[in-house]
């Protein structure tokens, strides 16, 4: 049986690369709450500030509104009244905000 012969790759028209060809990847950042330098690290713009982090956890802790009753991270899609914010109706009827919602209609 003949063995396997990988195809030749596509040519991009580059006959020879030398160390001058290479492009240098941006500088290692660094978390901007726990500190950490880390090449994947990515940022995100709030308010027209940018902020930069190494993972989700660090991003959400750091950014994420916090609930006006049980001063929990809202995650999701919470409520707001008044520029307050809620983890659920629940935590805005027990701050005495009525009429709020987690859903719209029927649910068992």
């Amino acid at each position: 049986m003949d063995a396997l012969i990988t195809p030749p790759m596509p040519d991009d028209g580059v006959l020879e690369r030398s160390m001058g060809d290479r492009v240098d990847a941006e500088p290692i950042s660094r978390c901007e709450r726990c500190g950490n330098h880390y090449d994947k690290a990515f940022s995100v713009t709030m308010d027209g500030v940018s902020h930069t982090f190494d993972c989700f956890e660090c991003a959400i802790n750091a950014l994420a509104p916090r609930c006006a009753h049980c001063n929990g991270m809202i995650i999701g899609h919470g409520v707001e009244s008044d520029d307050q914010y809620f983890c659920c109706a629940h935590c805005a009827e027990a701050a005495g905000v009525a009429g709020l919602r987690d859903r719209v209609g029927p649910h068992s």
